[in-house]
């Protein structure tokens, strides 16, 4: 297991670029074909760098060849979508798990893919607790309900294997 955080040097330009590609790199390299999973939080700001962000599309092919997925996570929309590098992340994707929101951002459908149904979804149980939709990449939608702080239920979201909450009567 290998965890960096450089979450205090990312408001500094130069140091987010040095040490994002540093990390990215020894990530890349540690890659052997165990199954692994990368997890970048503000993992948009990591990723878009002038030495790694032109190369984004062909390094997350590659590290999908190597048994390995990526979870980029980010609380902060409107930064993501100003690095320029959603599109290039979204075309390599094959699930979205979004959090339910209060106030949704309609960036997540005309940028990161979300059909007005899972729009309406994460409007609709914004204050009912930690409920994440998952949508895979042929639209189809589950929604579930987890304390994601725990370890294992993370685990078990992550494998396919959390319970789906049923559908509210009439949402059809």
């Amino acid at each position: 297991n290998l965890s960096i955080d450089i979450s205090a040097q990312m408001n500094h330009p130069t140091m987010r670029v040095a040490l994002a590609s540093y990390a990215l790199h020894r990530m890349t390299m540690a890659l052997d074909g165990t199954p692994t999973i990368i997890v970048l939080d503000e993992g948009f700001a990591m990723l878009n760098n002038p030495l790694f962000g032109p190369r984004v599309a062909g390094w997350l092919e590659y590290i999908h060849s190597k048994n390995a997925m990526l979870l980029i996570g980010t609380s902060d929309i409107e930064a993501a979508l100003e690095t320029g590098i959603v599109p290039n992340v979204m075309a390599h994707i094959s699930h979205r798990f979004v959090f339910s929101d209060h106030t949704p951002n309609p960036a997540y459908m005309s940028h990161f893919g979300l059909s007005e149904e899972a729009f309406s979804i994460l409007h609709e149980f914004g204050g009912t607790g930690r409920m994440v939709l998952h949508m895979d990449h042929q639209e189809a939608l589950q929604l579930y309900q987890t304390h994601i702080q725990m370890g294992d239920e993370l685990h078990r979201l992550l494998a396919g294997k959390a319970k789906p909450v049923p559908k509210k009567s009439g949402s059809d």
